[in-house]
């Protein structure tokens, strides 16, 4: 088939989010006509507040074991056709120079995150994609070799290929909703129950006023009915509501994953130490001074405001009380609280402070290399919306960009498109 019979296909895009701009991009790369509809009042609100605004838009350790959801043949099929060093590539030919940190967090060399939307508008109007804000799509019709997609505000729009790019629900001020689970769900896909991910955990605790605002490097993990099911290792940021921090936030997934069971935080304040070592630790520190108050004994080993609750979960109380008056048994009880402090779970904080989904689209419903529906013909499927979501530190960037790139194409191309999955252009 020739560019010609490319340029007669009209691919439309329902969400101008990071996987709709680059879907966008793509098939207009490959001589479609492209429409992006977004139902917002601009393109990438939520790509902007990424990264601090920095904008870690990738992660050079990209592989499957950092992606959740119930099957994994789309995500490794992705992560094959697309590979990490390909969407690095893709960033680059934009006008993107990439600063690589640590554990492989790509953000541009400039530090503004606004550059990659920049970069990503120019490019669609560069390639002549039609962008319209202010349109919520309500539902959408499969007809004959096409489809016609329909608006709230009572606008029609006829298409021979459909995106959808909508996104999850997480991040509710940017105007992220379950609109894209709705219409899947109304042209028959099955869509996995739904969770706030990579968000602040909520515990039962009474000191958690007093610890506040305190930071501290550490670790925790989830127990799931006595039983660790994960462990990350980080700064750990205490709150009025319960923890936050980055090893927080990717163990969040978890304590919605088994509603039914009962949820407990372990804090390790001194994960890399043994036990036994801590507790000699603190025989030491109590007996180098058998007269100091034994609030003071630990000072210069934990942070001020932490050395009263956890003495205080020991079962010491008296905190003005000389060293030598606390019992062995108690030390050893700090002991373990040092390593394993227990914490009940009541539940994470909601959507609007959550920077991902857990749950979407079934995915065994999509083809795992051109990202169209098996349900529908035609419909191509991006992002967030599906049951696929990423741990902290771009990955969720990287999977919304390697989806849209690869479902842009195939929109346009379908079975024409070159098997070459690394052609950039």
């Amino acid at each position: 088939m020739t560019q010609n019979n490319y340029e007669q296909r009209k691919v439309l895009v329902i969400g101008g989010g990071a996987s709709g701009m680059v879907a966008a991009i793509e098939a207009a790369r490959y001589g479609a006509r492209v429409v992006l509809l977004e139902k917002e009042n601009r393109v990438g609100k939520k790509l902007l507040a990424t990264g601090n605004g920095r904008c870690n838009f990738l992660n050079l350790q990209a592989e499957d074991r950092h992606f959740h959801g119930q099957h994994k043949d789309v995500i490794q099929s992705v992560l094959y056709h697309m590979p990490v060093q390909e969407v690095k590539l893709y960033f680059e030919l934009l006008g993107i120079t990439p600063k690589v940190e640590e554990d492989g967090k790509v953000y541009p060399y400039s530090d503004q995150g606004s550059n990659v939307l920049d970069l990503l508008r120019y490019e669609m109007d560069h390639l002549g994609v039609e962008v319209n804000t202010g349109e919520k799509v309500v539902s959408f019709d499969k007809k004959h070799k096409g489809w016609i997609v329909k608006t709230a505000a009572g606008k029609e729009h006829e298409t021979h290929r459909v995106v959808l790019a909508t996104g999850g629900k997480a991040g509710s001020q940017f105007g992220a909703d379950d609109s894209g689970y709705a219409l899947a769900a109304g042209l028959g896909h099955t869509i996995t129950p739904l969770h706030p991910a990579l968000v602040q955990i909520k515990l039962a605790a009474h000191w958690l006023k007093t610890l506040k605002g305190v930071k501290w490097q550490g670790a925790a993990s989830v127990v799931i009915d006595g039983t660790v099911v994960r462990q990350e290792a980080g700064e750990l940021l205490f709150t009025d509501y319960g923890i936050s921090g980055p090893p927080v936030l990717q163990l969040s997934r978890q304590v919605h994953e088994y509603p039914e069971k009962s949820c407990e935080l372990l804090i390790h304040l001194l994960p890399h130490w043994t036990t036994e070592s801590i507790y000699e630790q603190l025989m030491t520190r109590f007996h180098l001074d058998p007269d100091k108050p034994v609030e003071l004994c630990l000072v210069g080993l934990f942070h001020k405001r932490l050395i009263s609750v956890v003495l205080k979960e020991a079962g010491i109380t008296e905190l003005m009380q000389p060293a030598h008056q606390v019992p062995v048994k108690s030390i050893s009880r700090l002991a373990d609280i040092c390593r394993e402090w227990k914490v009940p779970v009541t539940g994470t904080l909601s959507w609007n402070q959550a920077q991902v989904t857990a749950g979407g689209i079934e995915t065994s419903e999509i083809d795992s290399i051109t990202l169209m529906s098996k349900c529908c013909p035609g419909l191509y499927l991006t992002g967030e919306v599906m049951d696929v979501d990423g741990d902290c530190g771009g990955f969720n960037l990287y999977w919304a960009w390697a989806t849209g790139i690869i479902a842009g194409r195939h929109a346009a191309a379908g079975k024409e498109l070159s098997n070459d999955p690394h052609s950039i252009h």
